[in-house]
């Protein structure tokens, strides 16, 4: 999972390299497996270290140190010691940052691990590149390239590369610099790592504003600005910013040059302000005082395990909780059916019955229209007799014409 983390991180896609990242960790902390843990803190580390967040990146380093000394894992603790003073370097406490790479040195001699002495001999360069003693600074960054070239460590040549590129560039050394920092761009996009080649980019831009070739200085630096942007990386932004800041300046665009000039101020703030150094000094003090507590590893462990069951617990309060929750919504989703099924029932029944009350409204109709015809018929029948009663004589005078007929 880290692996693929890693590779998600290279290639810009920074939200799946962290999500790939933290389920690593979940991973190791159920299986209790320390080294793993200090793996996935580590890269956790790295990837908010390239956000700029310095606090963050500085826990999770420490978190990772933690475990590596408690398992006496001394490649490791090289390696966390390494990533800690980097970042006192980007905080500007050189002092802090040499002691923790001397010490870390120390160790990859003892081992003999050509991979992590190369790092050690590159970091230590970068802090004599800080103090402007570029001898000196050149003298380690050799060491170490050499070092990577025999291990075929492109990555770790790439950015030595850059590292000579910058001696170069600093002795006024344009040709020699653009030559380091071409290589190293190769080598980046070949590992198609952004954050590389953004880097390398920005810096062949600055060698080309020096040799005053302003549009190719724009060029590259533009593309820099674009990559560093869509990894979100302020150290990067702030770098490209700075060169187009100078190329907008001396070419006259006053106000490219004056949006350069802000955004470098914004990154640089991000990165190296008071609450970094604060926190960082407040997290290497923790450091220290924890570890005098932690005299035996099963205290530590035991500590870890509590924690672990927290997560867990917190974890099975949310599982109950969204089961609650799906739970009530189906409930709530089968009342809403039943009361469909009885809105339409009554539907139903409502339109039965009024056609009940019409055809009852038709039979009664029908009924008086009978009633109707039924007196009809009689008045005539009853009309009918009378015109017979009217027309035919009476039996009293039917007597009387026959007894008048018999005497004649």
């Amino acid at each position: 999972m880290v692996n693929l983390g890693s590779i998600y991180k290279i290639s810009g896609d920074i939200k799946a390299a962290m999500d790939c990242f933290t389920r690593s960790l979940k991973y190791h902390e159920q299986n209790k497996d320390k080294t793993g843990m200090a793996h996935a803190l580590t890269y956790i580390g790295v990837t908010y270290k390239h956000q700029g967040n310095i606090p963050k990146a500085l826990e999770y380093y420490t978190k990772s140190l933690h475990l590596r000394e408690e398992i006496k894992d001394k490649p490791a603790i090289s390696n966390s010691l390494n990533n800690i003073g980097t970042l006192y370097r980007e905080l500007g406490d050189t002092k802090k940052a040499m002691d923790c790479y001397t010490k870390s040195l120390k160790i990859q001699e003892e081992i003999k691990d050509d991979y992590g002495l190369s790092y050690c001999l590159i970091n230590i360069g970068n802090i004599y590149q800080d103090k402007e003693d570029m001898e000196e600074a050149f003298k380690y960054y050799t060491k170490g390239f050499e070092i990577q070239k025999k291990i075929n460590d492109l990555d770790g040549m790439s950015h030595s590369l850059n590292n000579i590129g910058t001696v170069y560039q600093h002795l006024n050394n344009d040709e020699k610099a653009l030559d380091y920092y071409t290589q190293s761009l190769k080598i980046q996009e070949v590992l198609n790592n952004k954050s590389g080649i953004a880097t390398s980019l920005n810096n062949i831009g600055g060698i080309y504003f020096s040799l005053k070739k302003y549009d190719k200085a724009l060029e590259f630096c533009n593309k820099s600005l674009l990559i560093s942007k869509e990894l979100g990386f302020p150290n990067n932004i702030k770098n490209a910013a700075d060169n187009l800041y100078q190329i907008y300046t001396k070419t006259g665009n006053l106000k490219l040059a004056l949006q350069n000039y802000e955004l470098l101020i914004q990154m640089r703030d991000s990165v190296n302000n008071v609450e970094n150094r604060k926190a960082g000094v407040r997290t290497q003090l923790k450091y220290d005082y924890d570890k005098k507590m932690a005299t035996d590893s099963m205290a530590y462990a035991t500590e870890l395990q509590v924690q672990n069951a927290e997560i867990e617990k917190r974890e099975t309060e949310i599982k109950n909780k969204k089961n609650m929750q799906y739970a009530l919504l189906g409930g709530l989703i089968l009342v809403i059916v039943f009361a469909g099924f009885i809105y339409n029932r009554f539907k139903i029944t409502q339109n039965q019955k009024s056609i009940i009350e019409l055809q009852k409204e038709e039979v009664e109709q029908q009924k008086a229209l009978a009633e109707v015809k039924q007196g009809e018929i009689l008045d005539s029948i009853n009309y009918a007799k009378r015109i017979q009663k009217a027309n035919m004589p009476t039996e009293v005078y039917l007597a009387k014409n026959l007894a008048r007929l018999k005497k004649n």
